[in-house]
């Protein structure tokens, strides 16, 4: 449902919006910026799942910091998928609470 209602707001403002206003510099900046603040929090996201995975030799599954990138509701659920291809009893999808607890 809100994906339906998030295609139709946009419909909507690109209708009554006309190119002069929406195609300058600002614009176009921040969406660059948007782009570059996702692409940093995806790696991140890696870089602390592979770093967590070292540190405590394993038991925190590297899955967990493309998990984490909270832009993209999707990355959680292909991060279970993929883990549960490799071993059946893998579950990425669980609190920060529940991981600190495992490590501890």
């Amino acid at each position: 449902m809100i994906n339906i209602i998030t295609i139709f707001l946009g419909l909507t403002v690109g209708a009554t919006a006309n190119a002069k206003s929406f195609l300058n510099f600002e614009t176009i900046a921040i969406t660059a910026l948007g782009l570059v603040a996702f692409s940093f929090s995806t790696a991140g996201g890696i870089l602390l799942g592979k770093i967590m995975c070292k540190v405590t030799k394993g038991r925190v599954n590297p899955l967990i910091g493309s998990a984490g990138v909270s832009a993209v509701p999707m990355a959680a659920r292909v991060s279970q998928v993929v883990g549960q291809k490799k071993t059946h009893q893998t579950f990425c999808l669980c609190t920060l609470w529940d991981l600190m607890l495992q490590v501890l």
